[in-house]
């Protein structure tokens, strides 16, 4: 994941479009809140979010529904703020509920109850969740009696013998967020990352590319109660990094990990292999897939940029990485650039880089403006610089509708006087046009009049007799 860093100004999206997957919402464009945008979800409808600040505690209950939240210029640019004063986030399904949150930014929710509490960041029962490229921050989850599960992020399912297809959490950084319990019996568990599943798959959640640190949990009597991470069921961790102030808590006998940076203290059993249990400690290049491309890095790096690491000492030669179905790249809007997936910047109506390619490598100047410009009595819309070269007056700011152009002039020959007039003054006056342009302090020499010459050619000759035979009979 790349945490975008390019401002771009707000852009105007065309009104939804239906199509056999389902409807794409736009907010604020069709409804100006997220939570309005999923009232009026159905199953299979696609939300998209343009860049801004949304201050809300969004909440729904489902029943059997399909529905994704995508920010349209990632996480650094959309952002849902809780305002200290709630919950961000909460999705409650049964039976066949999922619900896909992407390039989303959760911060500032706050809960506080008597009984257990779940995370003020996100919250999501009883459904499956896909997560990818977000950010979890800053929620503070408060219980005076019993528990409190997660602070940031609480993902569980509670239907005995659900068969949900597993959760995904990948590419999502989860920091700063707060459990804390002031029973001296209670629990504060999971600051950053609550998990607990009872699905009926071998795996019920994969948590991948992630990077957990800096949450912080705490009881009001003692530690053994504690955790940055809690793990349930079958959990797979690959290829993250927990920075863990605290412990990594794994409850049960199905949590998997492969290729993790685990800093701080792991409780439980946990199967596995490639796992590192030391901060700083320097691991063999392998290989590294990032968004479907493979490079060579050290686990540390890999993790860093968001990629799966398979282990130290592998090649690149080796090693196949699967294909994104959407990848991000740069995205140019109104000379602005974002990273994004194309499928997202067509839905914003830019220009799409090509897969994969940082705004650092695409060029999003916009041309230069275009506006009137006056080649004598035509009216053309074109760049400043066109215009100049081709003589004209460019009319900047302004269209043809409003661009005053007149006729131009050019040097004319009558009766052996030169005038500067226009070419319909020329011919009206039976004069000899030297062009558009052209100028009497150019040097133009009438010289005297010769009465014979009709077509002002300086001599007498049959081209002047076909001229009168042509006009001849009566004068209008």
């Amino acid at each position: 994941m790349r945490i975008k860093s390019t401002l771009f100004c707000f852009i105007s999206i065309l009104a939804s479009t239906n199509h056999v997957f389902g409807t794409d919402i736009f907010v604020p464009t069709d409804y100006p809140t997220i939570q309005q945008a999923l009232d009026a979800a159905v199953d299979g409808d696609h939300i998209y979010v343009q860049p801004g600040v949304y201050y809300e505690h969004i909440d729904r209950s489902v029943t059997e529904m399909t529905i994704s939240i995508t920010g349209l210029a990632g996480a650094s640019q959309t952002i849902i703020d809780g305002s200290n004063s709630g919950r961000v986030f909460y999705f409650a399904g049964e039976n066949t509920c999922t619900i896909s949150l992407t390039g989303l930014t959760f911060r500032n929710g706050y809960v506080s109850k008597q009984e257990t509490s779940y995370a003020a960041g996100v919250a999501i029962f009883n459904a499956r969740l896909l997560m990818d490229e977000c950010v979890i921050e800053k929620n503070y989850t408060y219980c005076s009696i019993a528990s409190c599960n997660g602070g940031g992020l609480f993902c569980g399912i509670t239907i005995s013998g659900s068969e949900l297809e597993p959760s995904r959490i990948t590419r999502t950084i989860i920091t700063g967020n707060i459990a804390w319990s002031s029973d001296q019996y209670g629990s504060a568990k999971g600051a950053g990352l609550f998990v607990h599943l009872n699905n009926l798959n071998e795996i019920d959640c994969i948590v991948e590319s992630c990077i957990i640190a800096g949450n912080t949990s705490g009881v009001l009597y003692g530690t053994n109660h504690v955790s940055e991470i809690y793990a349930g069921g079958s959990v797979s961790f690959n290829s993250c990094k927990f920075d863990v102030g605290q412990r990594f808590y794994a409850n049960g006998t199905g949590v998997h990990a492969n290729n993790n940076i685990f800093c701080g203290n792991v409780v439980g059993a946990i199967a596995g292999t490639g796992n590192i249990y030391e901060c700083n400690y320097m691991t063999n290049s392998g290989a590294c897939c990032i968004e479907g491309e493979c490079t060579e890095k050290n686990m540390e790096e890999c993790i860093a940029f968001m990629g799966v690491f398979n282990g130290q000492y592998t090649s690149c030669a080796d090693t196949e990485c699967s294909p994104v179905d959407d990848p991000s790249g740069a995205c140019c809007i109104s000379g602005m650039c974002a990273e994004m997936s194309e499928s997202n910047c067509q839905a914003i109506s830019g220009t799409w880089g090509g897969d994969y390619l940082l705004c650092s490598q695409v060029n999003c100047e916009p041309p230069p403006p275009t506006a009137a410009c006056c080649l004598g009595s035509t009216c053309t819309m074109i760049q400043e610089e066109t215009c100049e070269e081709m003589g004209g007056i460019w009319w900047a700011g302004s269209n043809c509708k409003k661009a005053k152009c007149v006729p131009w002039t050019g040097a004319c020959c009558v009766s052996g006087s030169c005038l500067d007039v226009t070419l319909d003054e020329c011919f009206s006056a039976s004069g000899s046009y030297f062009g558009d342009l052209s100028t009497c302090a150019d040097g133009v020499d009438c010289g005297s009049e010769c009465l014979g010459d009709i077509n002002n050619d300086g001599m007498v000759n049959v081209t002047d007799l076909l001229t009168v035979i042509s006009l001849w009979g009566a004068c209008p």
